[in-house]
């Protein structure tokens, strides 16, 4: 989801040598993103929705409640005994607001959803509404590296921050800033959750050239670094991250999530596919055929081998240098 960088979102050169033409929104997934309420038409549901029922129709991601119940529980939002504090989130690139409902539903806490794509946010803010749930998810259509603890941002700094397949859509020039700018916002203490999107590929094995260009135009990604890369940049930005390159321990902070990405993106297109009629009579024709098109790019990147999944927890040290 989009939250980060205005030439991004316009799709003006920033010199990051990502791709340009047409911004963000060449990623199909982010076309005519007002077919929520088609969906919501058809399953015949009213102008007051059921947070219980919204995970079906209201996430980009790839997470389920389970997914965001163990997030939540990493992050410390969960309320403990004897401790009555609200805590406060963060979702950059929050789309159109599902995981930060849920969150705030399931735990209590509060949220501020930082979404720059304008129709995302604009329908983010109408379901957050329509849930009842508007007191603890706030909405702001904002560049996050701009945003400030102040009156325009009160909730920074943060206890906690998510950012769900947001991040790979950031040009590398900009991911020392993105990254110090995610330490900024948080408490000391907090932590930082992250599902993203890394290269997986060996040393000398690279993205085919039409692997490449399906990560540009489908995805508006380019140059995905490594997963040692990766929590190289976080520590660098001063965030504490347990994770040795080689070795996968039981609770580490790095969890590689390719395995059950590729299953679930998978299913995802077969099961998209097969509803072909339905889909086309919901949402017409062209909707269809772009997220049946998107989908099927997903799945062949995650079957060529080179692309992965990755889970990060990093924290922000109680002391800072």
């Amino acid at each position: 989801m989009g939250a980060v960088s205005k030439d991004e979102h316009t799709g003006t050169d920033d010199t990051a040598g990502c791709p340009a033409e047409g911004g963000i929104k060449t990623m199909k997934l982010y076309h005519n993103v007002e077919r929520v309420y088609n969906e919501l038409a058809a399953r015949g549901w009213g102008e007051a929705l059921d947070l219980d029922e919204m995970g079906a129709v209201d996430r980009y991601d790839y997470t389920d409640d389970d997914t965001l119940d163990k997030a939540a529980h990493v992050l410390g939002l969960c309320k403990v005994e004897g401790d009555d504090r609200q805590r406060s989130l963060v979702d950059v690139g929050s789309g159109i607001g599902g995981p930060a409902r849920y969150l705030a539903h399931t735990t209590g806490c509060r949220v501020l959803c930082v979404e720059l794509q304008e129709d995302l946010h604009m329908v983010g803010s109408d379901l957050t509404a329509r849930c009842n749930i508007a007191s603890r998810v706030r909405h702001a259509h904002a560049d996050f590296l701009d945003m400030e603890a102040n009156d325009n941002a009160p909730e920074l700094p943060a206890d906690a921050l998510t950012a769900l397949l947001t991040f790979l859509h950031v040009p590398v020039a900009q991911r020392a800033t993105l990254f110090r700018r995610c330490f900024e916002a948080l408490r000391p203490g907090g932590r930082m959750y992250i599902e993203d999107y890394f290269d997986k590929s060996a040393p000398g094995d690279h993205f085919t050239p039409e692997e490449a260009r399906t990560l540009k135009d489908y995805v508006y990604c380019q140059n995905l670094p490594t997963l040692a890369e990766y929590v190289a940049n976080l520590r660098a930005a001063g965030f504490e991250v347990d994770f040795e390159e080689g070795k996968s321990v039981e609770g580490c902070d790095v969890d590689d999530r390719t395995a059950q990405w590729m299953k679930f993106t998978q299913s995802r297109f077969l099961t998209f596919t097969a509803a072909k009629e339905r889909h086309t009579k919901v949402h017409g024709s062209e909707t269809f055929e772009a997220l049946d098109s998107f989908y099927s790019a997903i799945v062949s990147l995650f079957n060529g081998g080179r692309l992965g999944g990755v889970a990060i927890l990093a924290r922000k040290p109680l002391t800072s240098a």
